[in-house]
């Protein structure tokens, strides 16, 4: 029997950009616990330091009615007066790219309350999301 011809190849390898964005690693459920607390994470790269993680006891109260509503409700902007940025949002951001989801919050206001969803978690763009 002879051998069968070679198959022409489909298509072309994945532009390099793609193929980097899929070895960026999620976060584990325990690093974003562990970043919640305070601690390090437990692999390198969750986290940063220049951004605020740890929460205090009335943004942990919040952050597990967060987790099992499954959307945060926050006074304002969630933002502290001590320190720059939202604790409480940062981590539920780190949640919800840890469990691929989108992350939901509302945001109280004395007059107007806001809806806001963050798309970024879900990392669209990847290449089996490309036609």
């Amino acid at each position: 029997s002879s051998p069968s011809p070679p198959t022409p190849a489909t298509s072309s390898p994945p532009p390099l950009h793609l193929l980097l964005y899929d070895m960026c690693a999620r976060p584990t459920l325990a690093d974003v616990e562990r970043l919640a607390r305070g601690l390090a994470a437990a692999r390198r790269g969750t986290g940063s330091r220049g951004v605020p993680h740890r929460l205090n006891a009335e943004e942990h109260r919040l952050y597990e009615l967060a987790k099992a509503r499954g959307y945060a409700v926050l006074k304002g902007s969630g933002h502290r007066r001590e320190r720059k940025g939202s604790p409480l949002l940062n981590v539920l951001r780190q949640r919800a790219d840890a469990l691929d989801e989108c992350l939901v919050w509302c945001q109280q206001g004395v007059l107007t309350d806001h809806c806001c969803v963050d798309f970024s978690p879900r990392r669209l763009g990847r290449r089996e999301e490309m036609p």
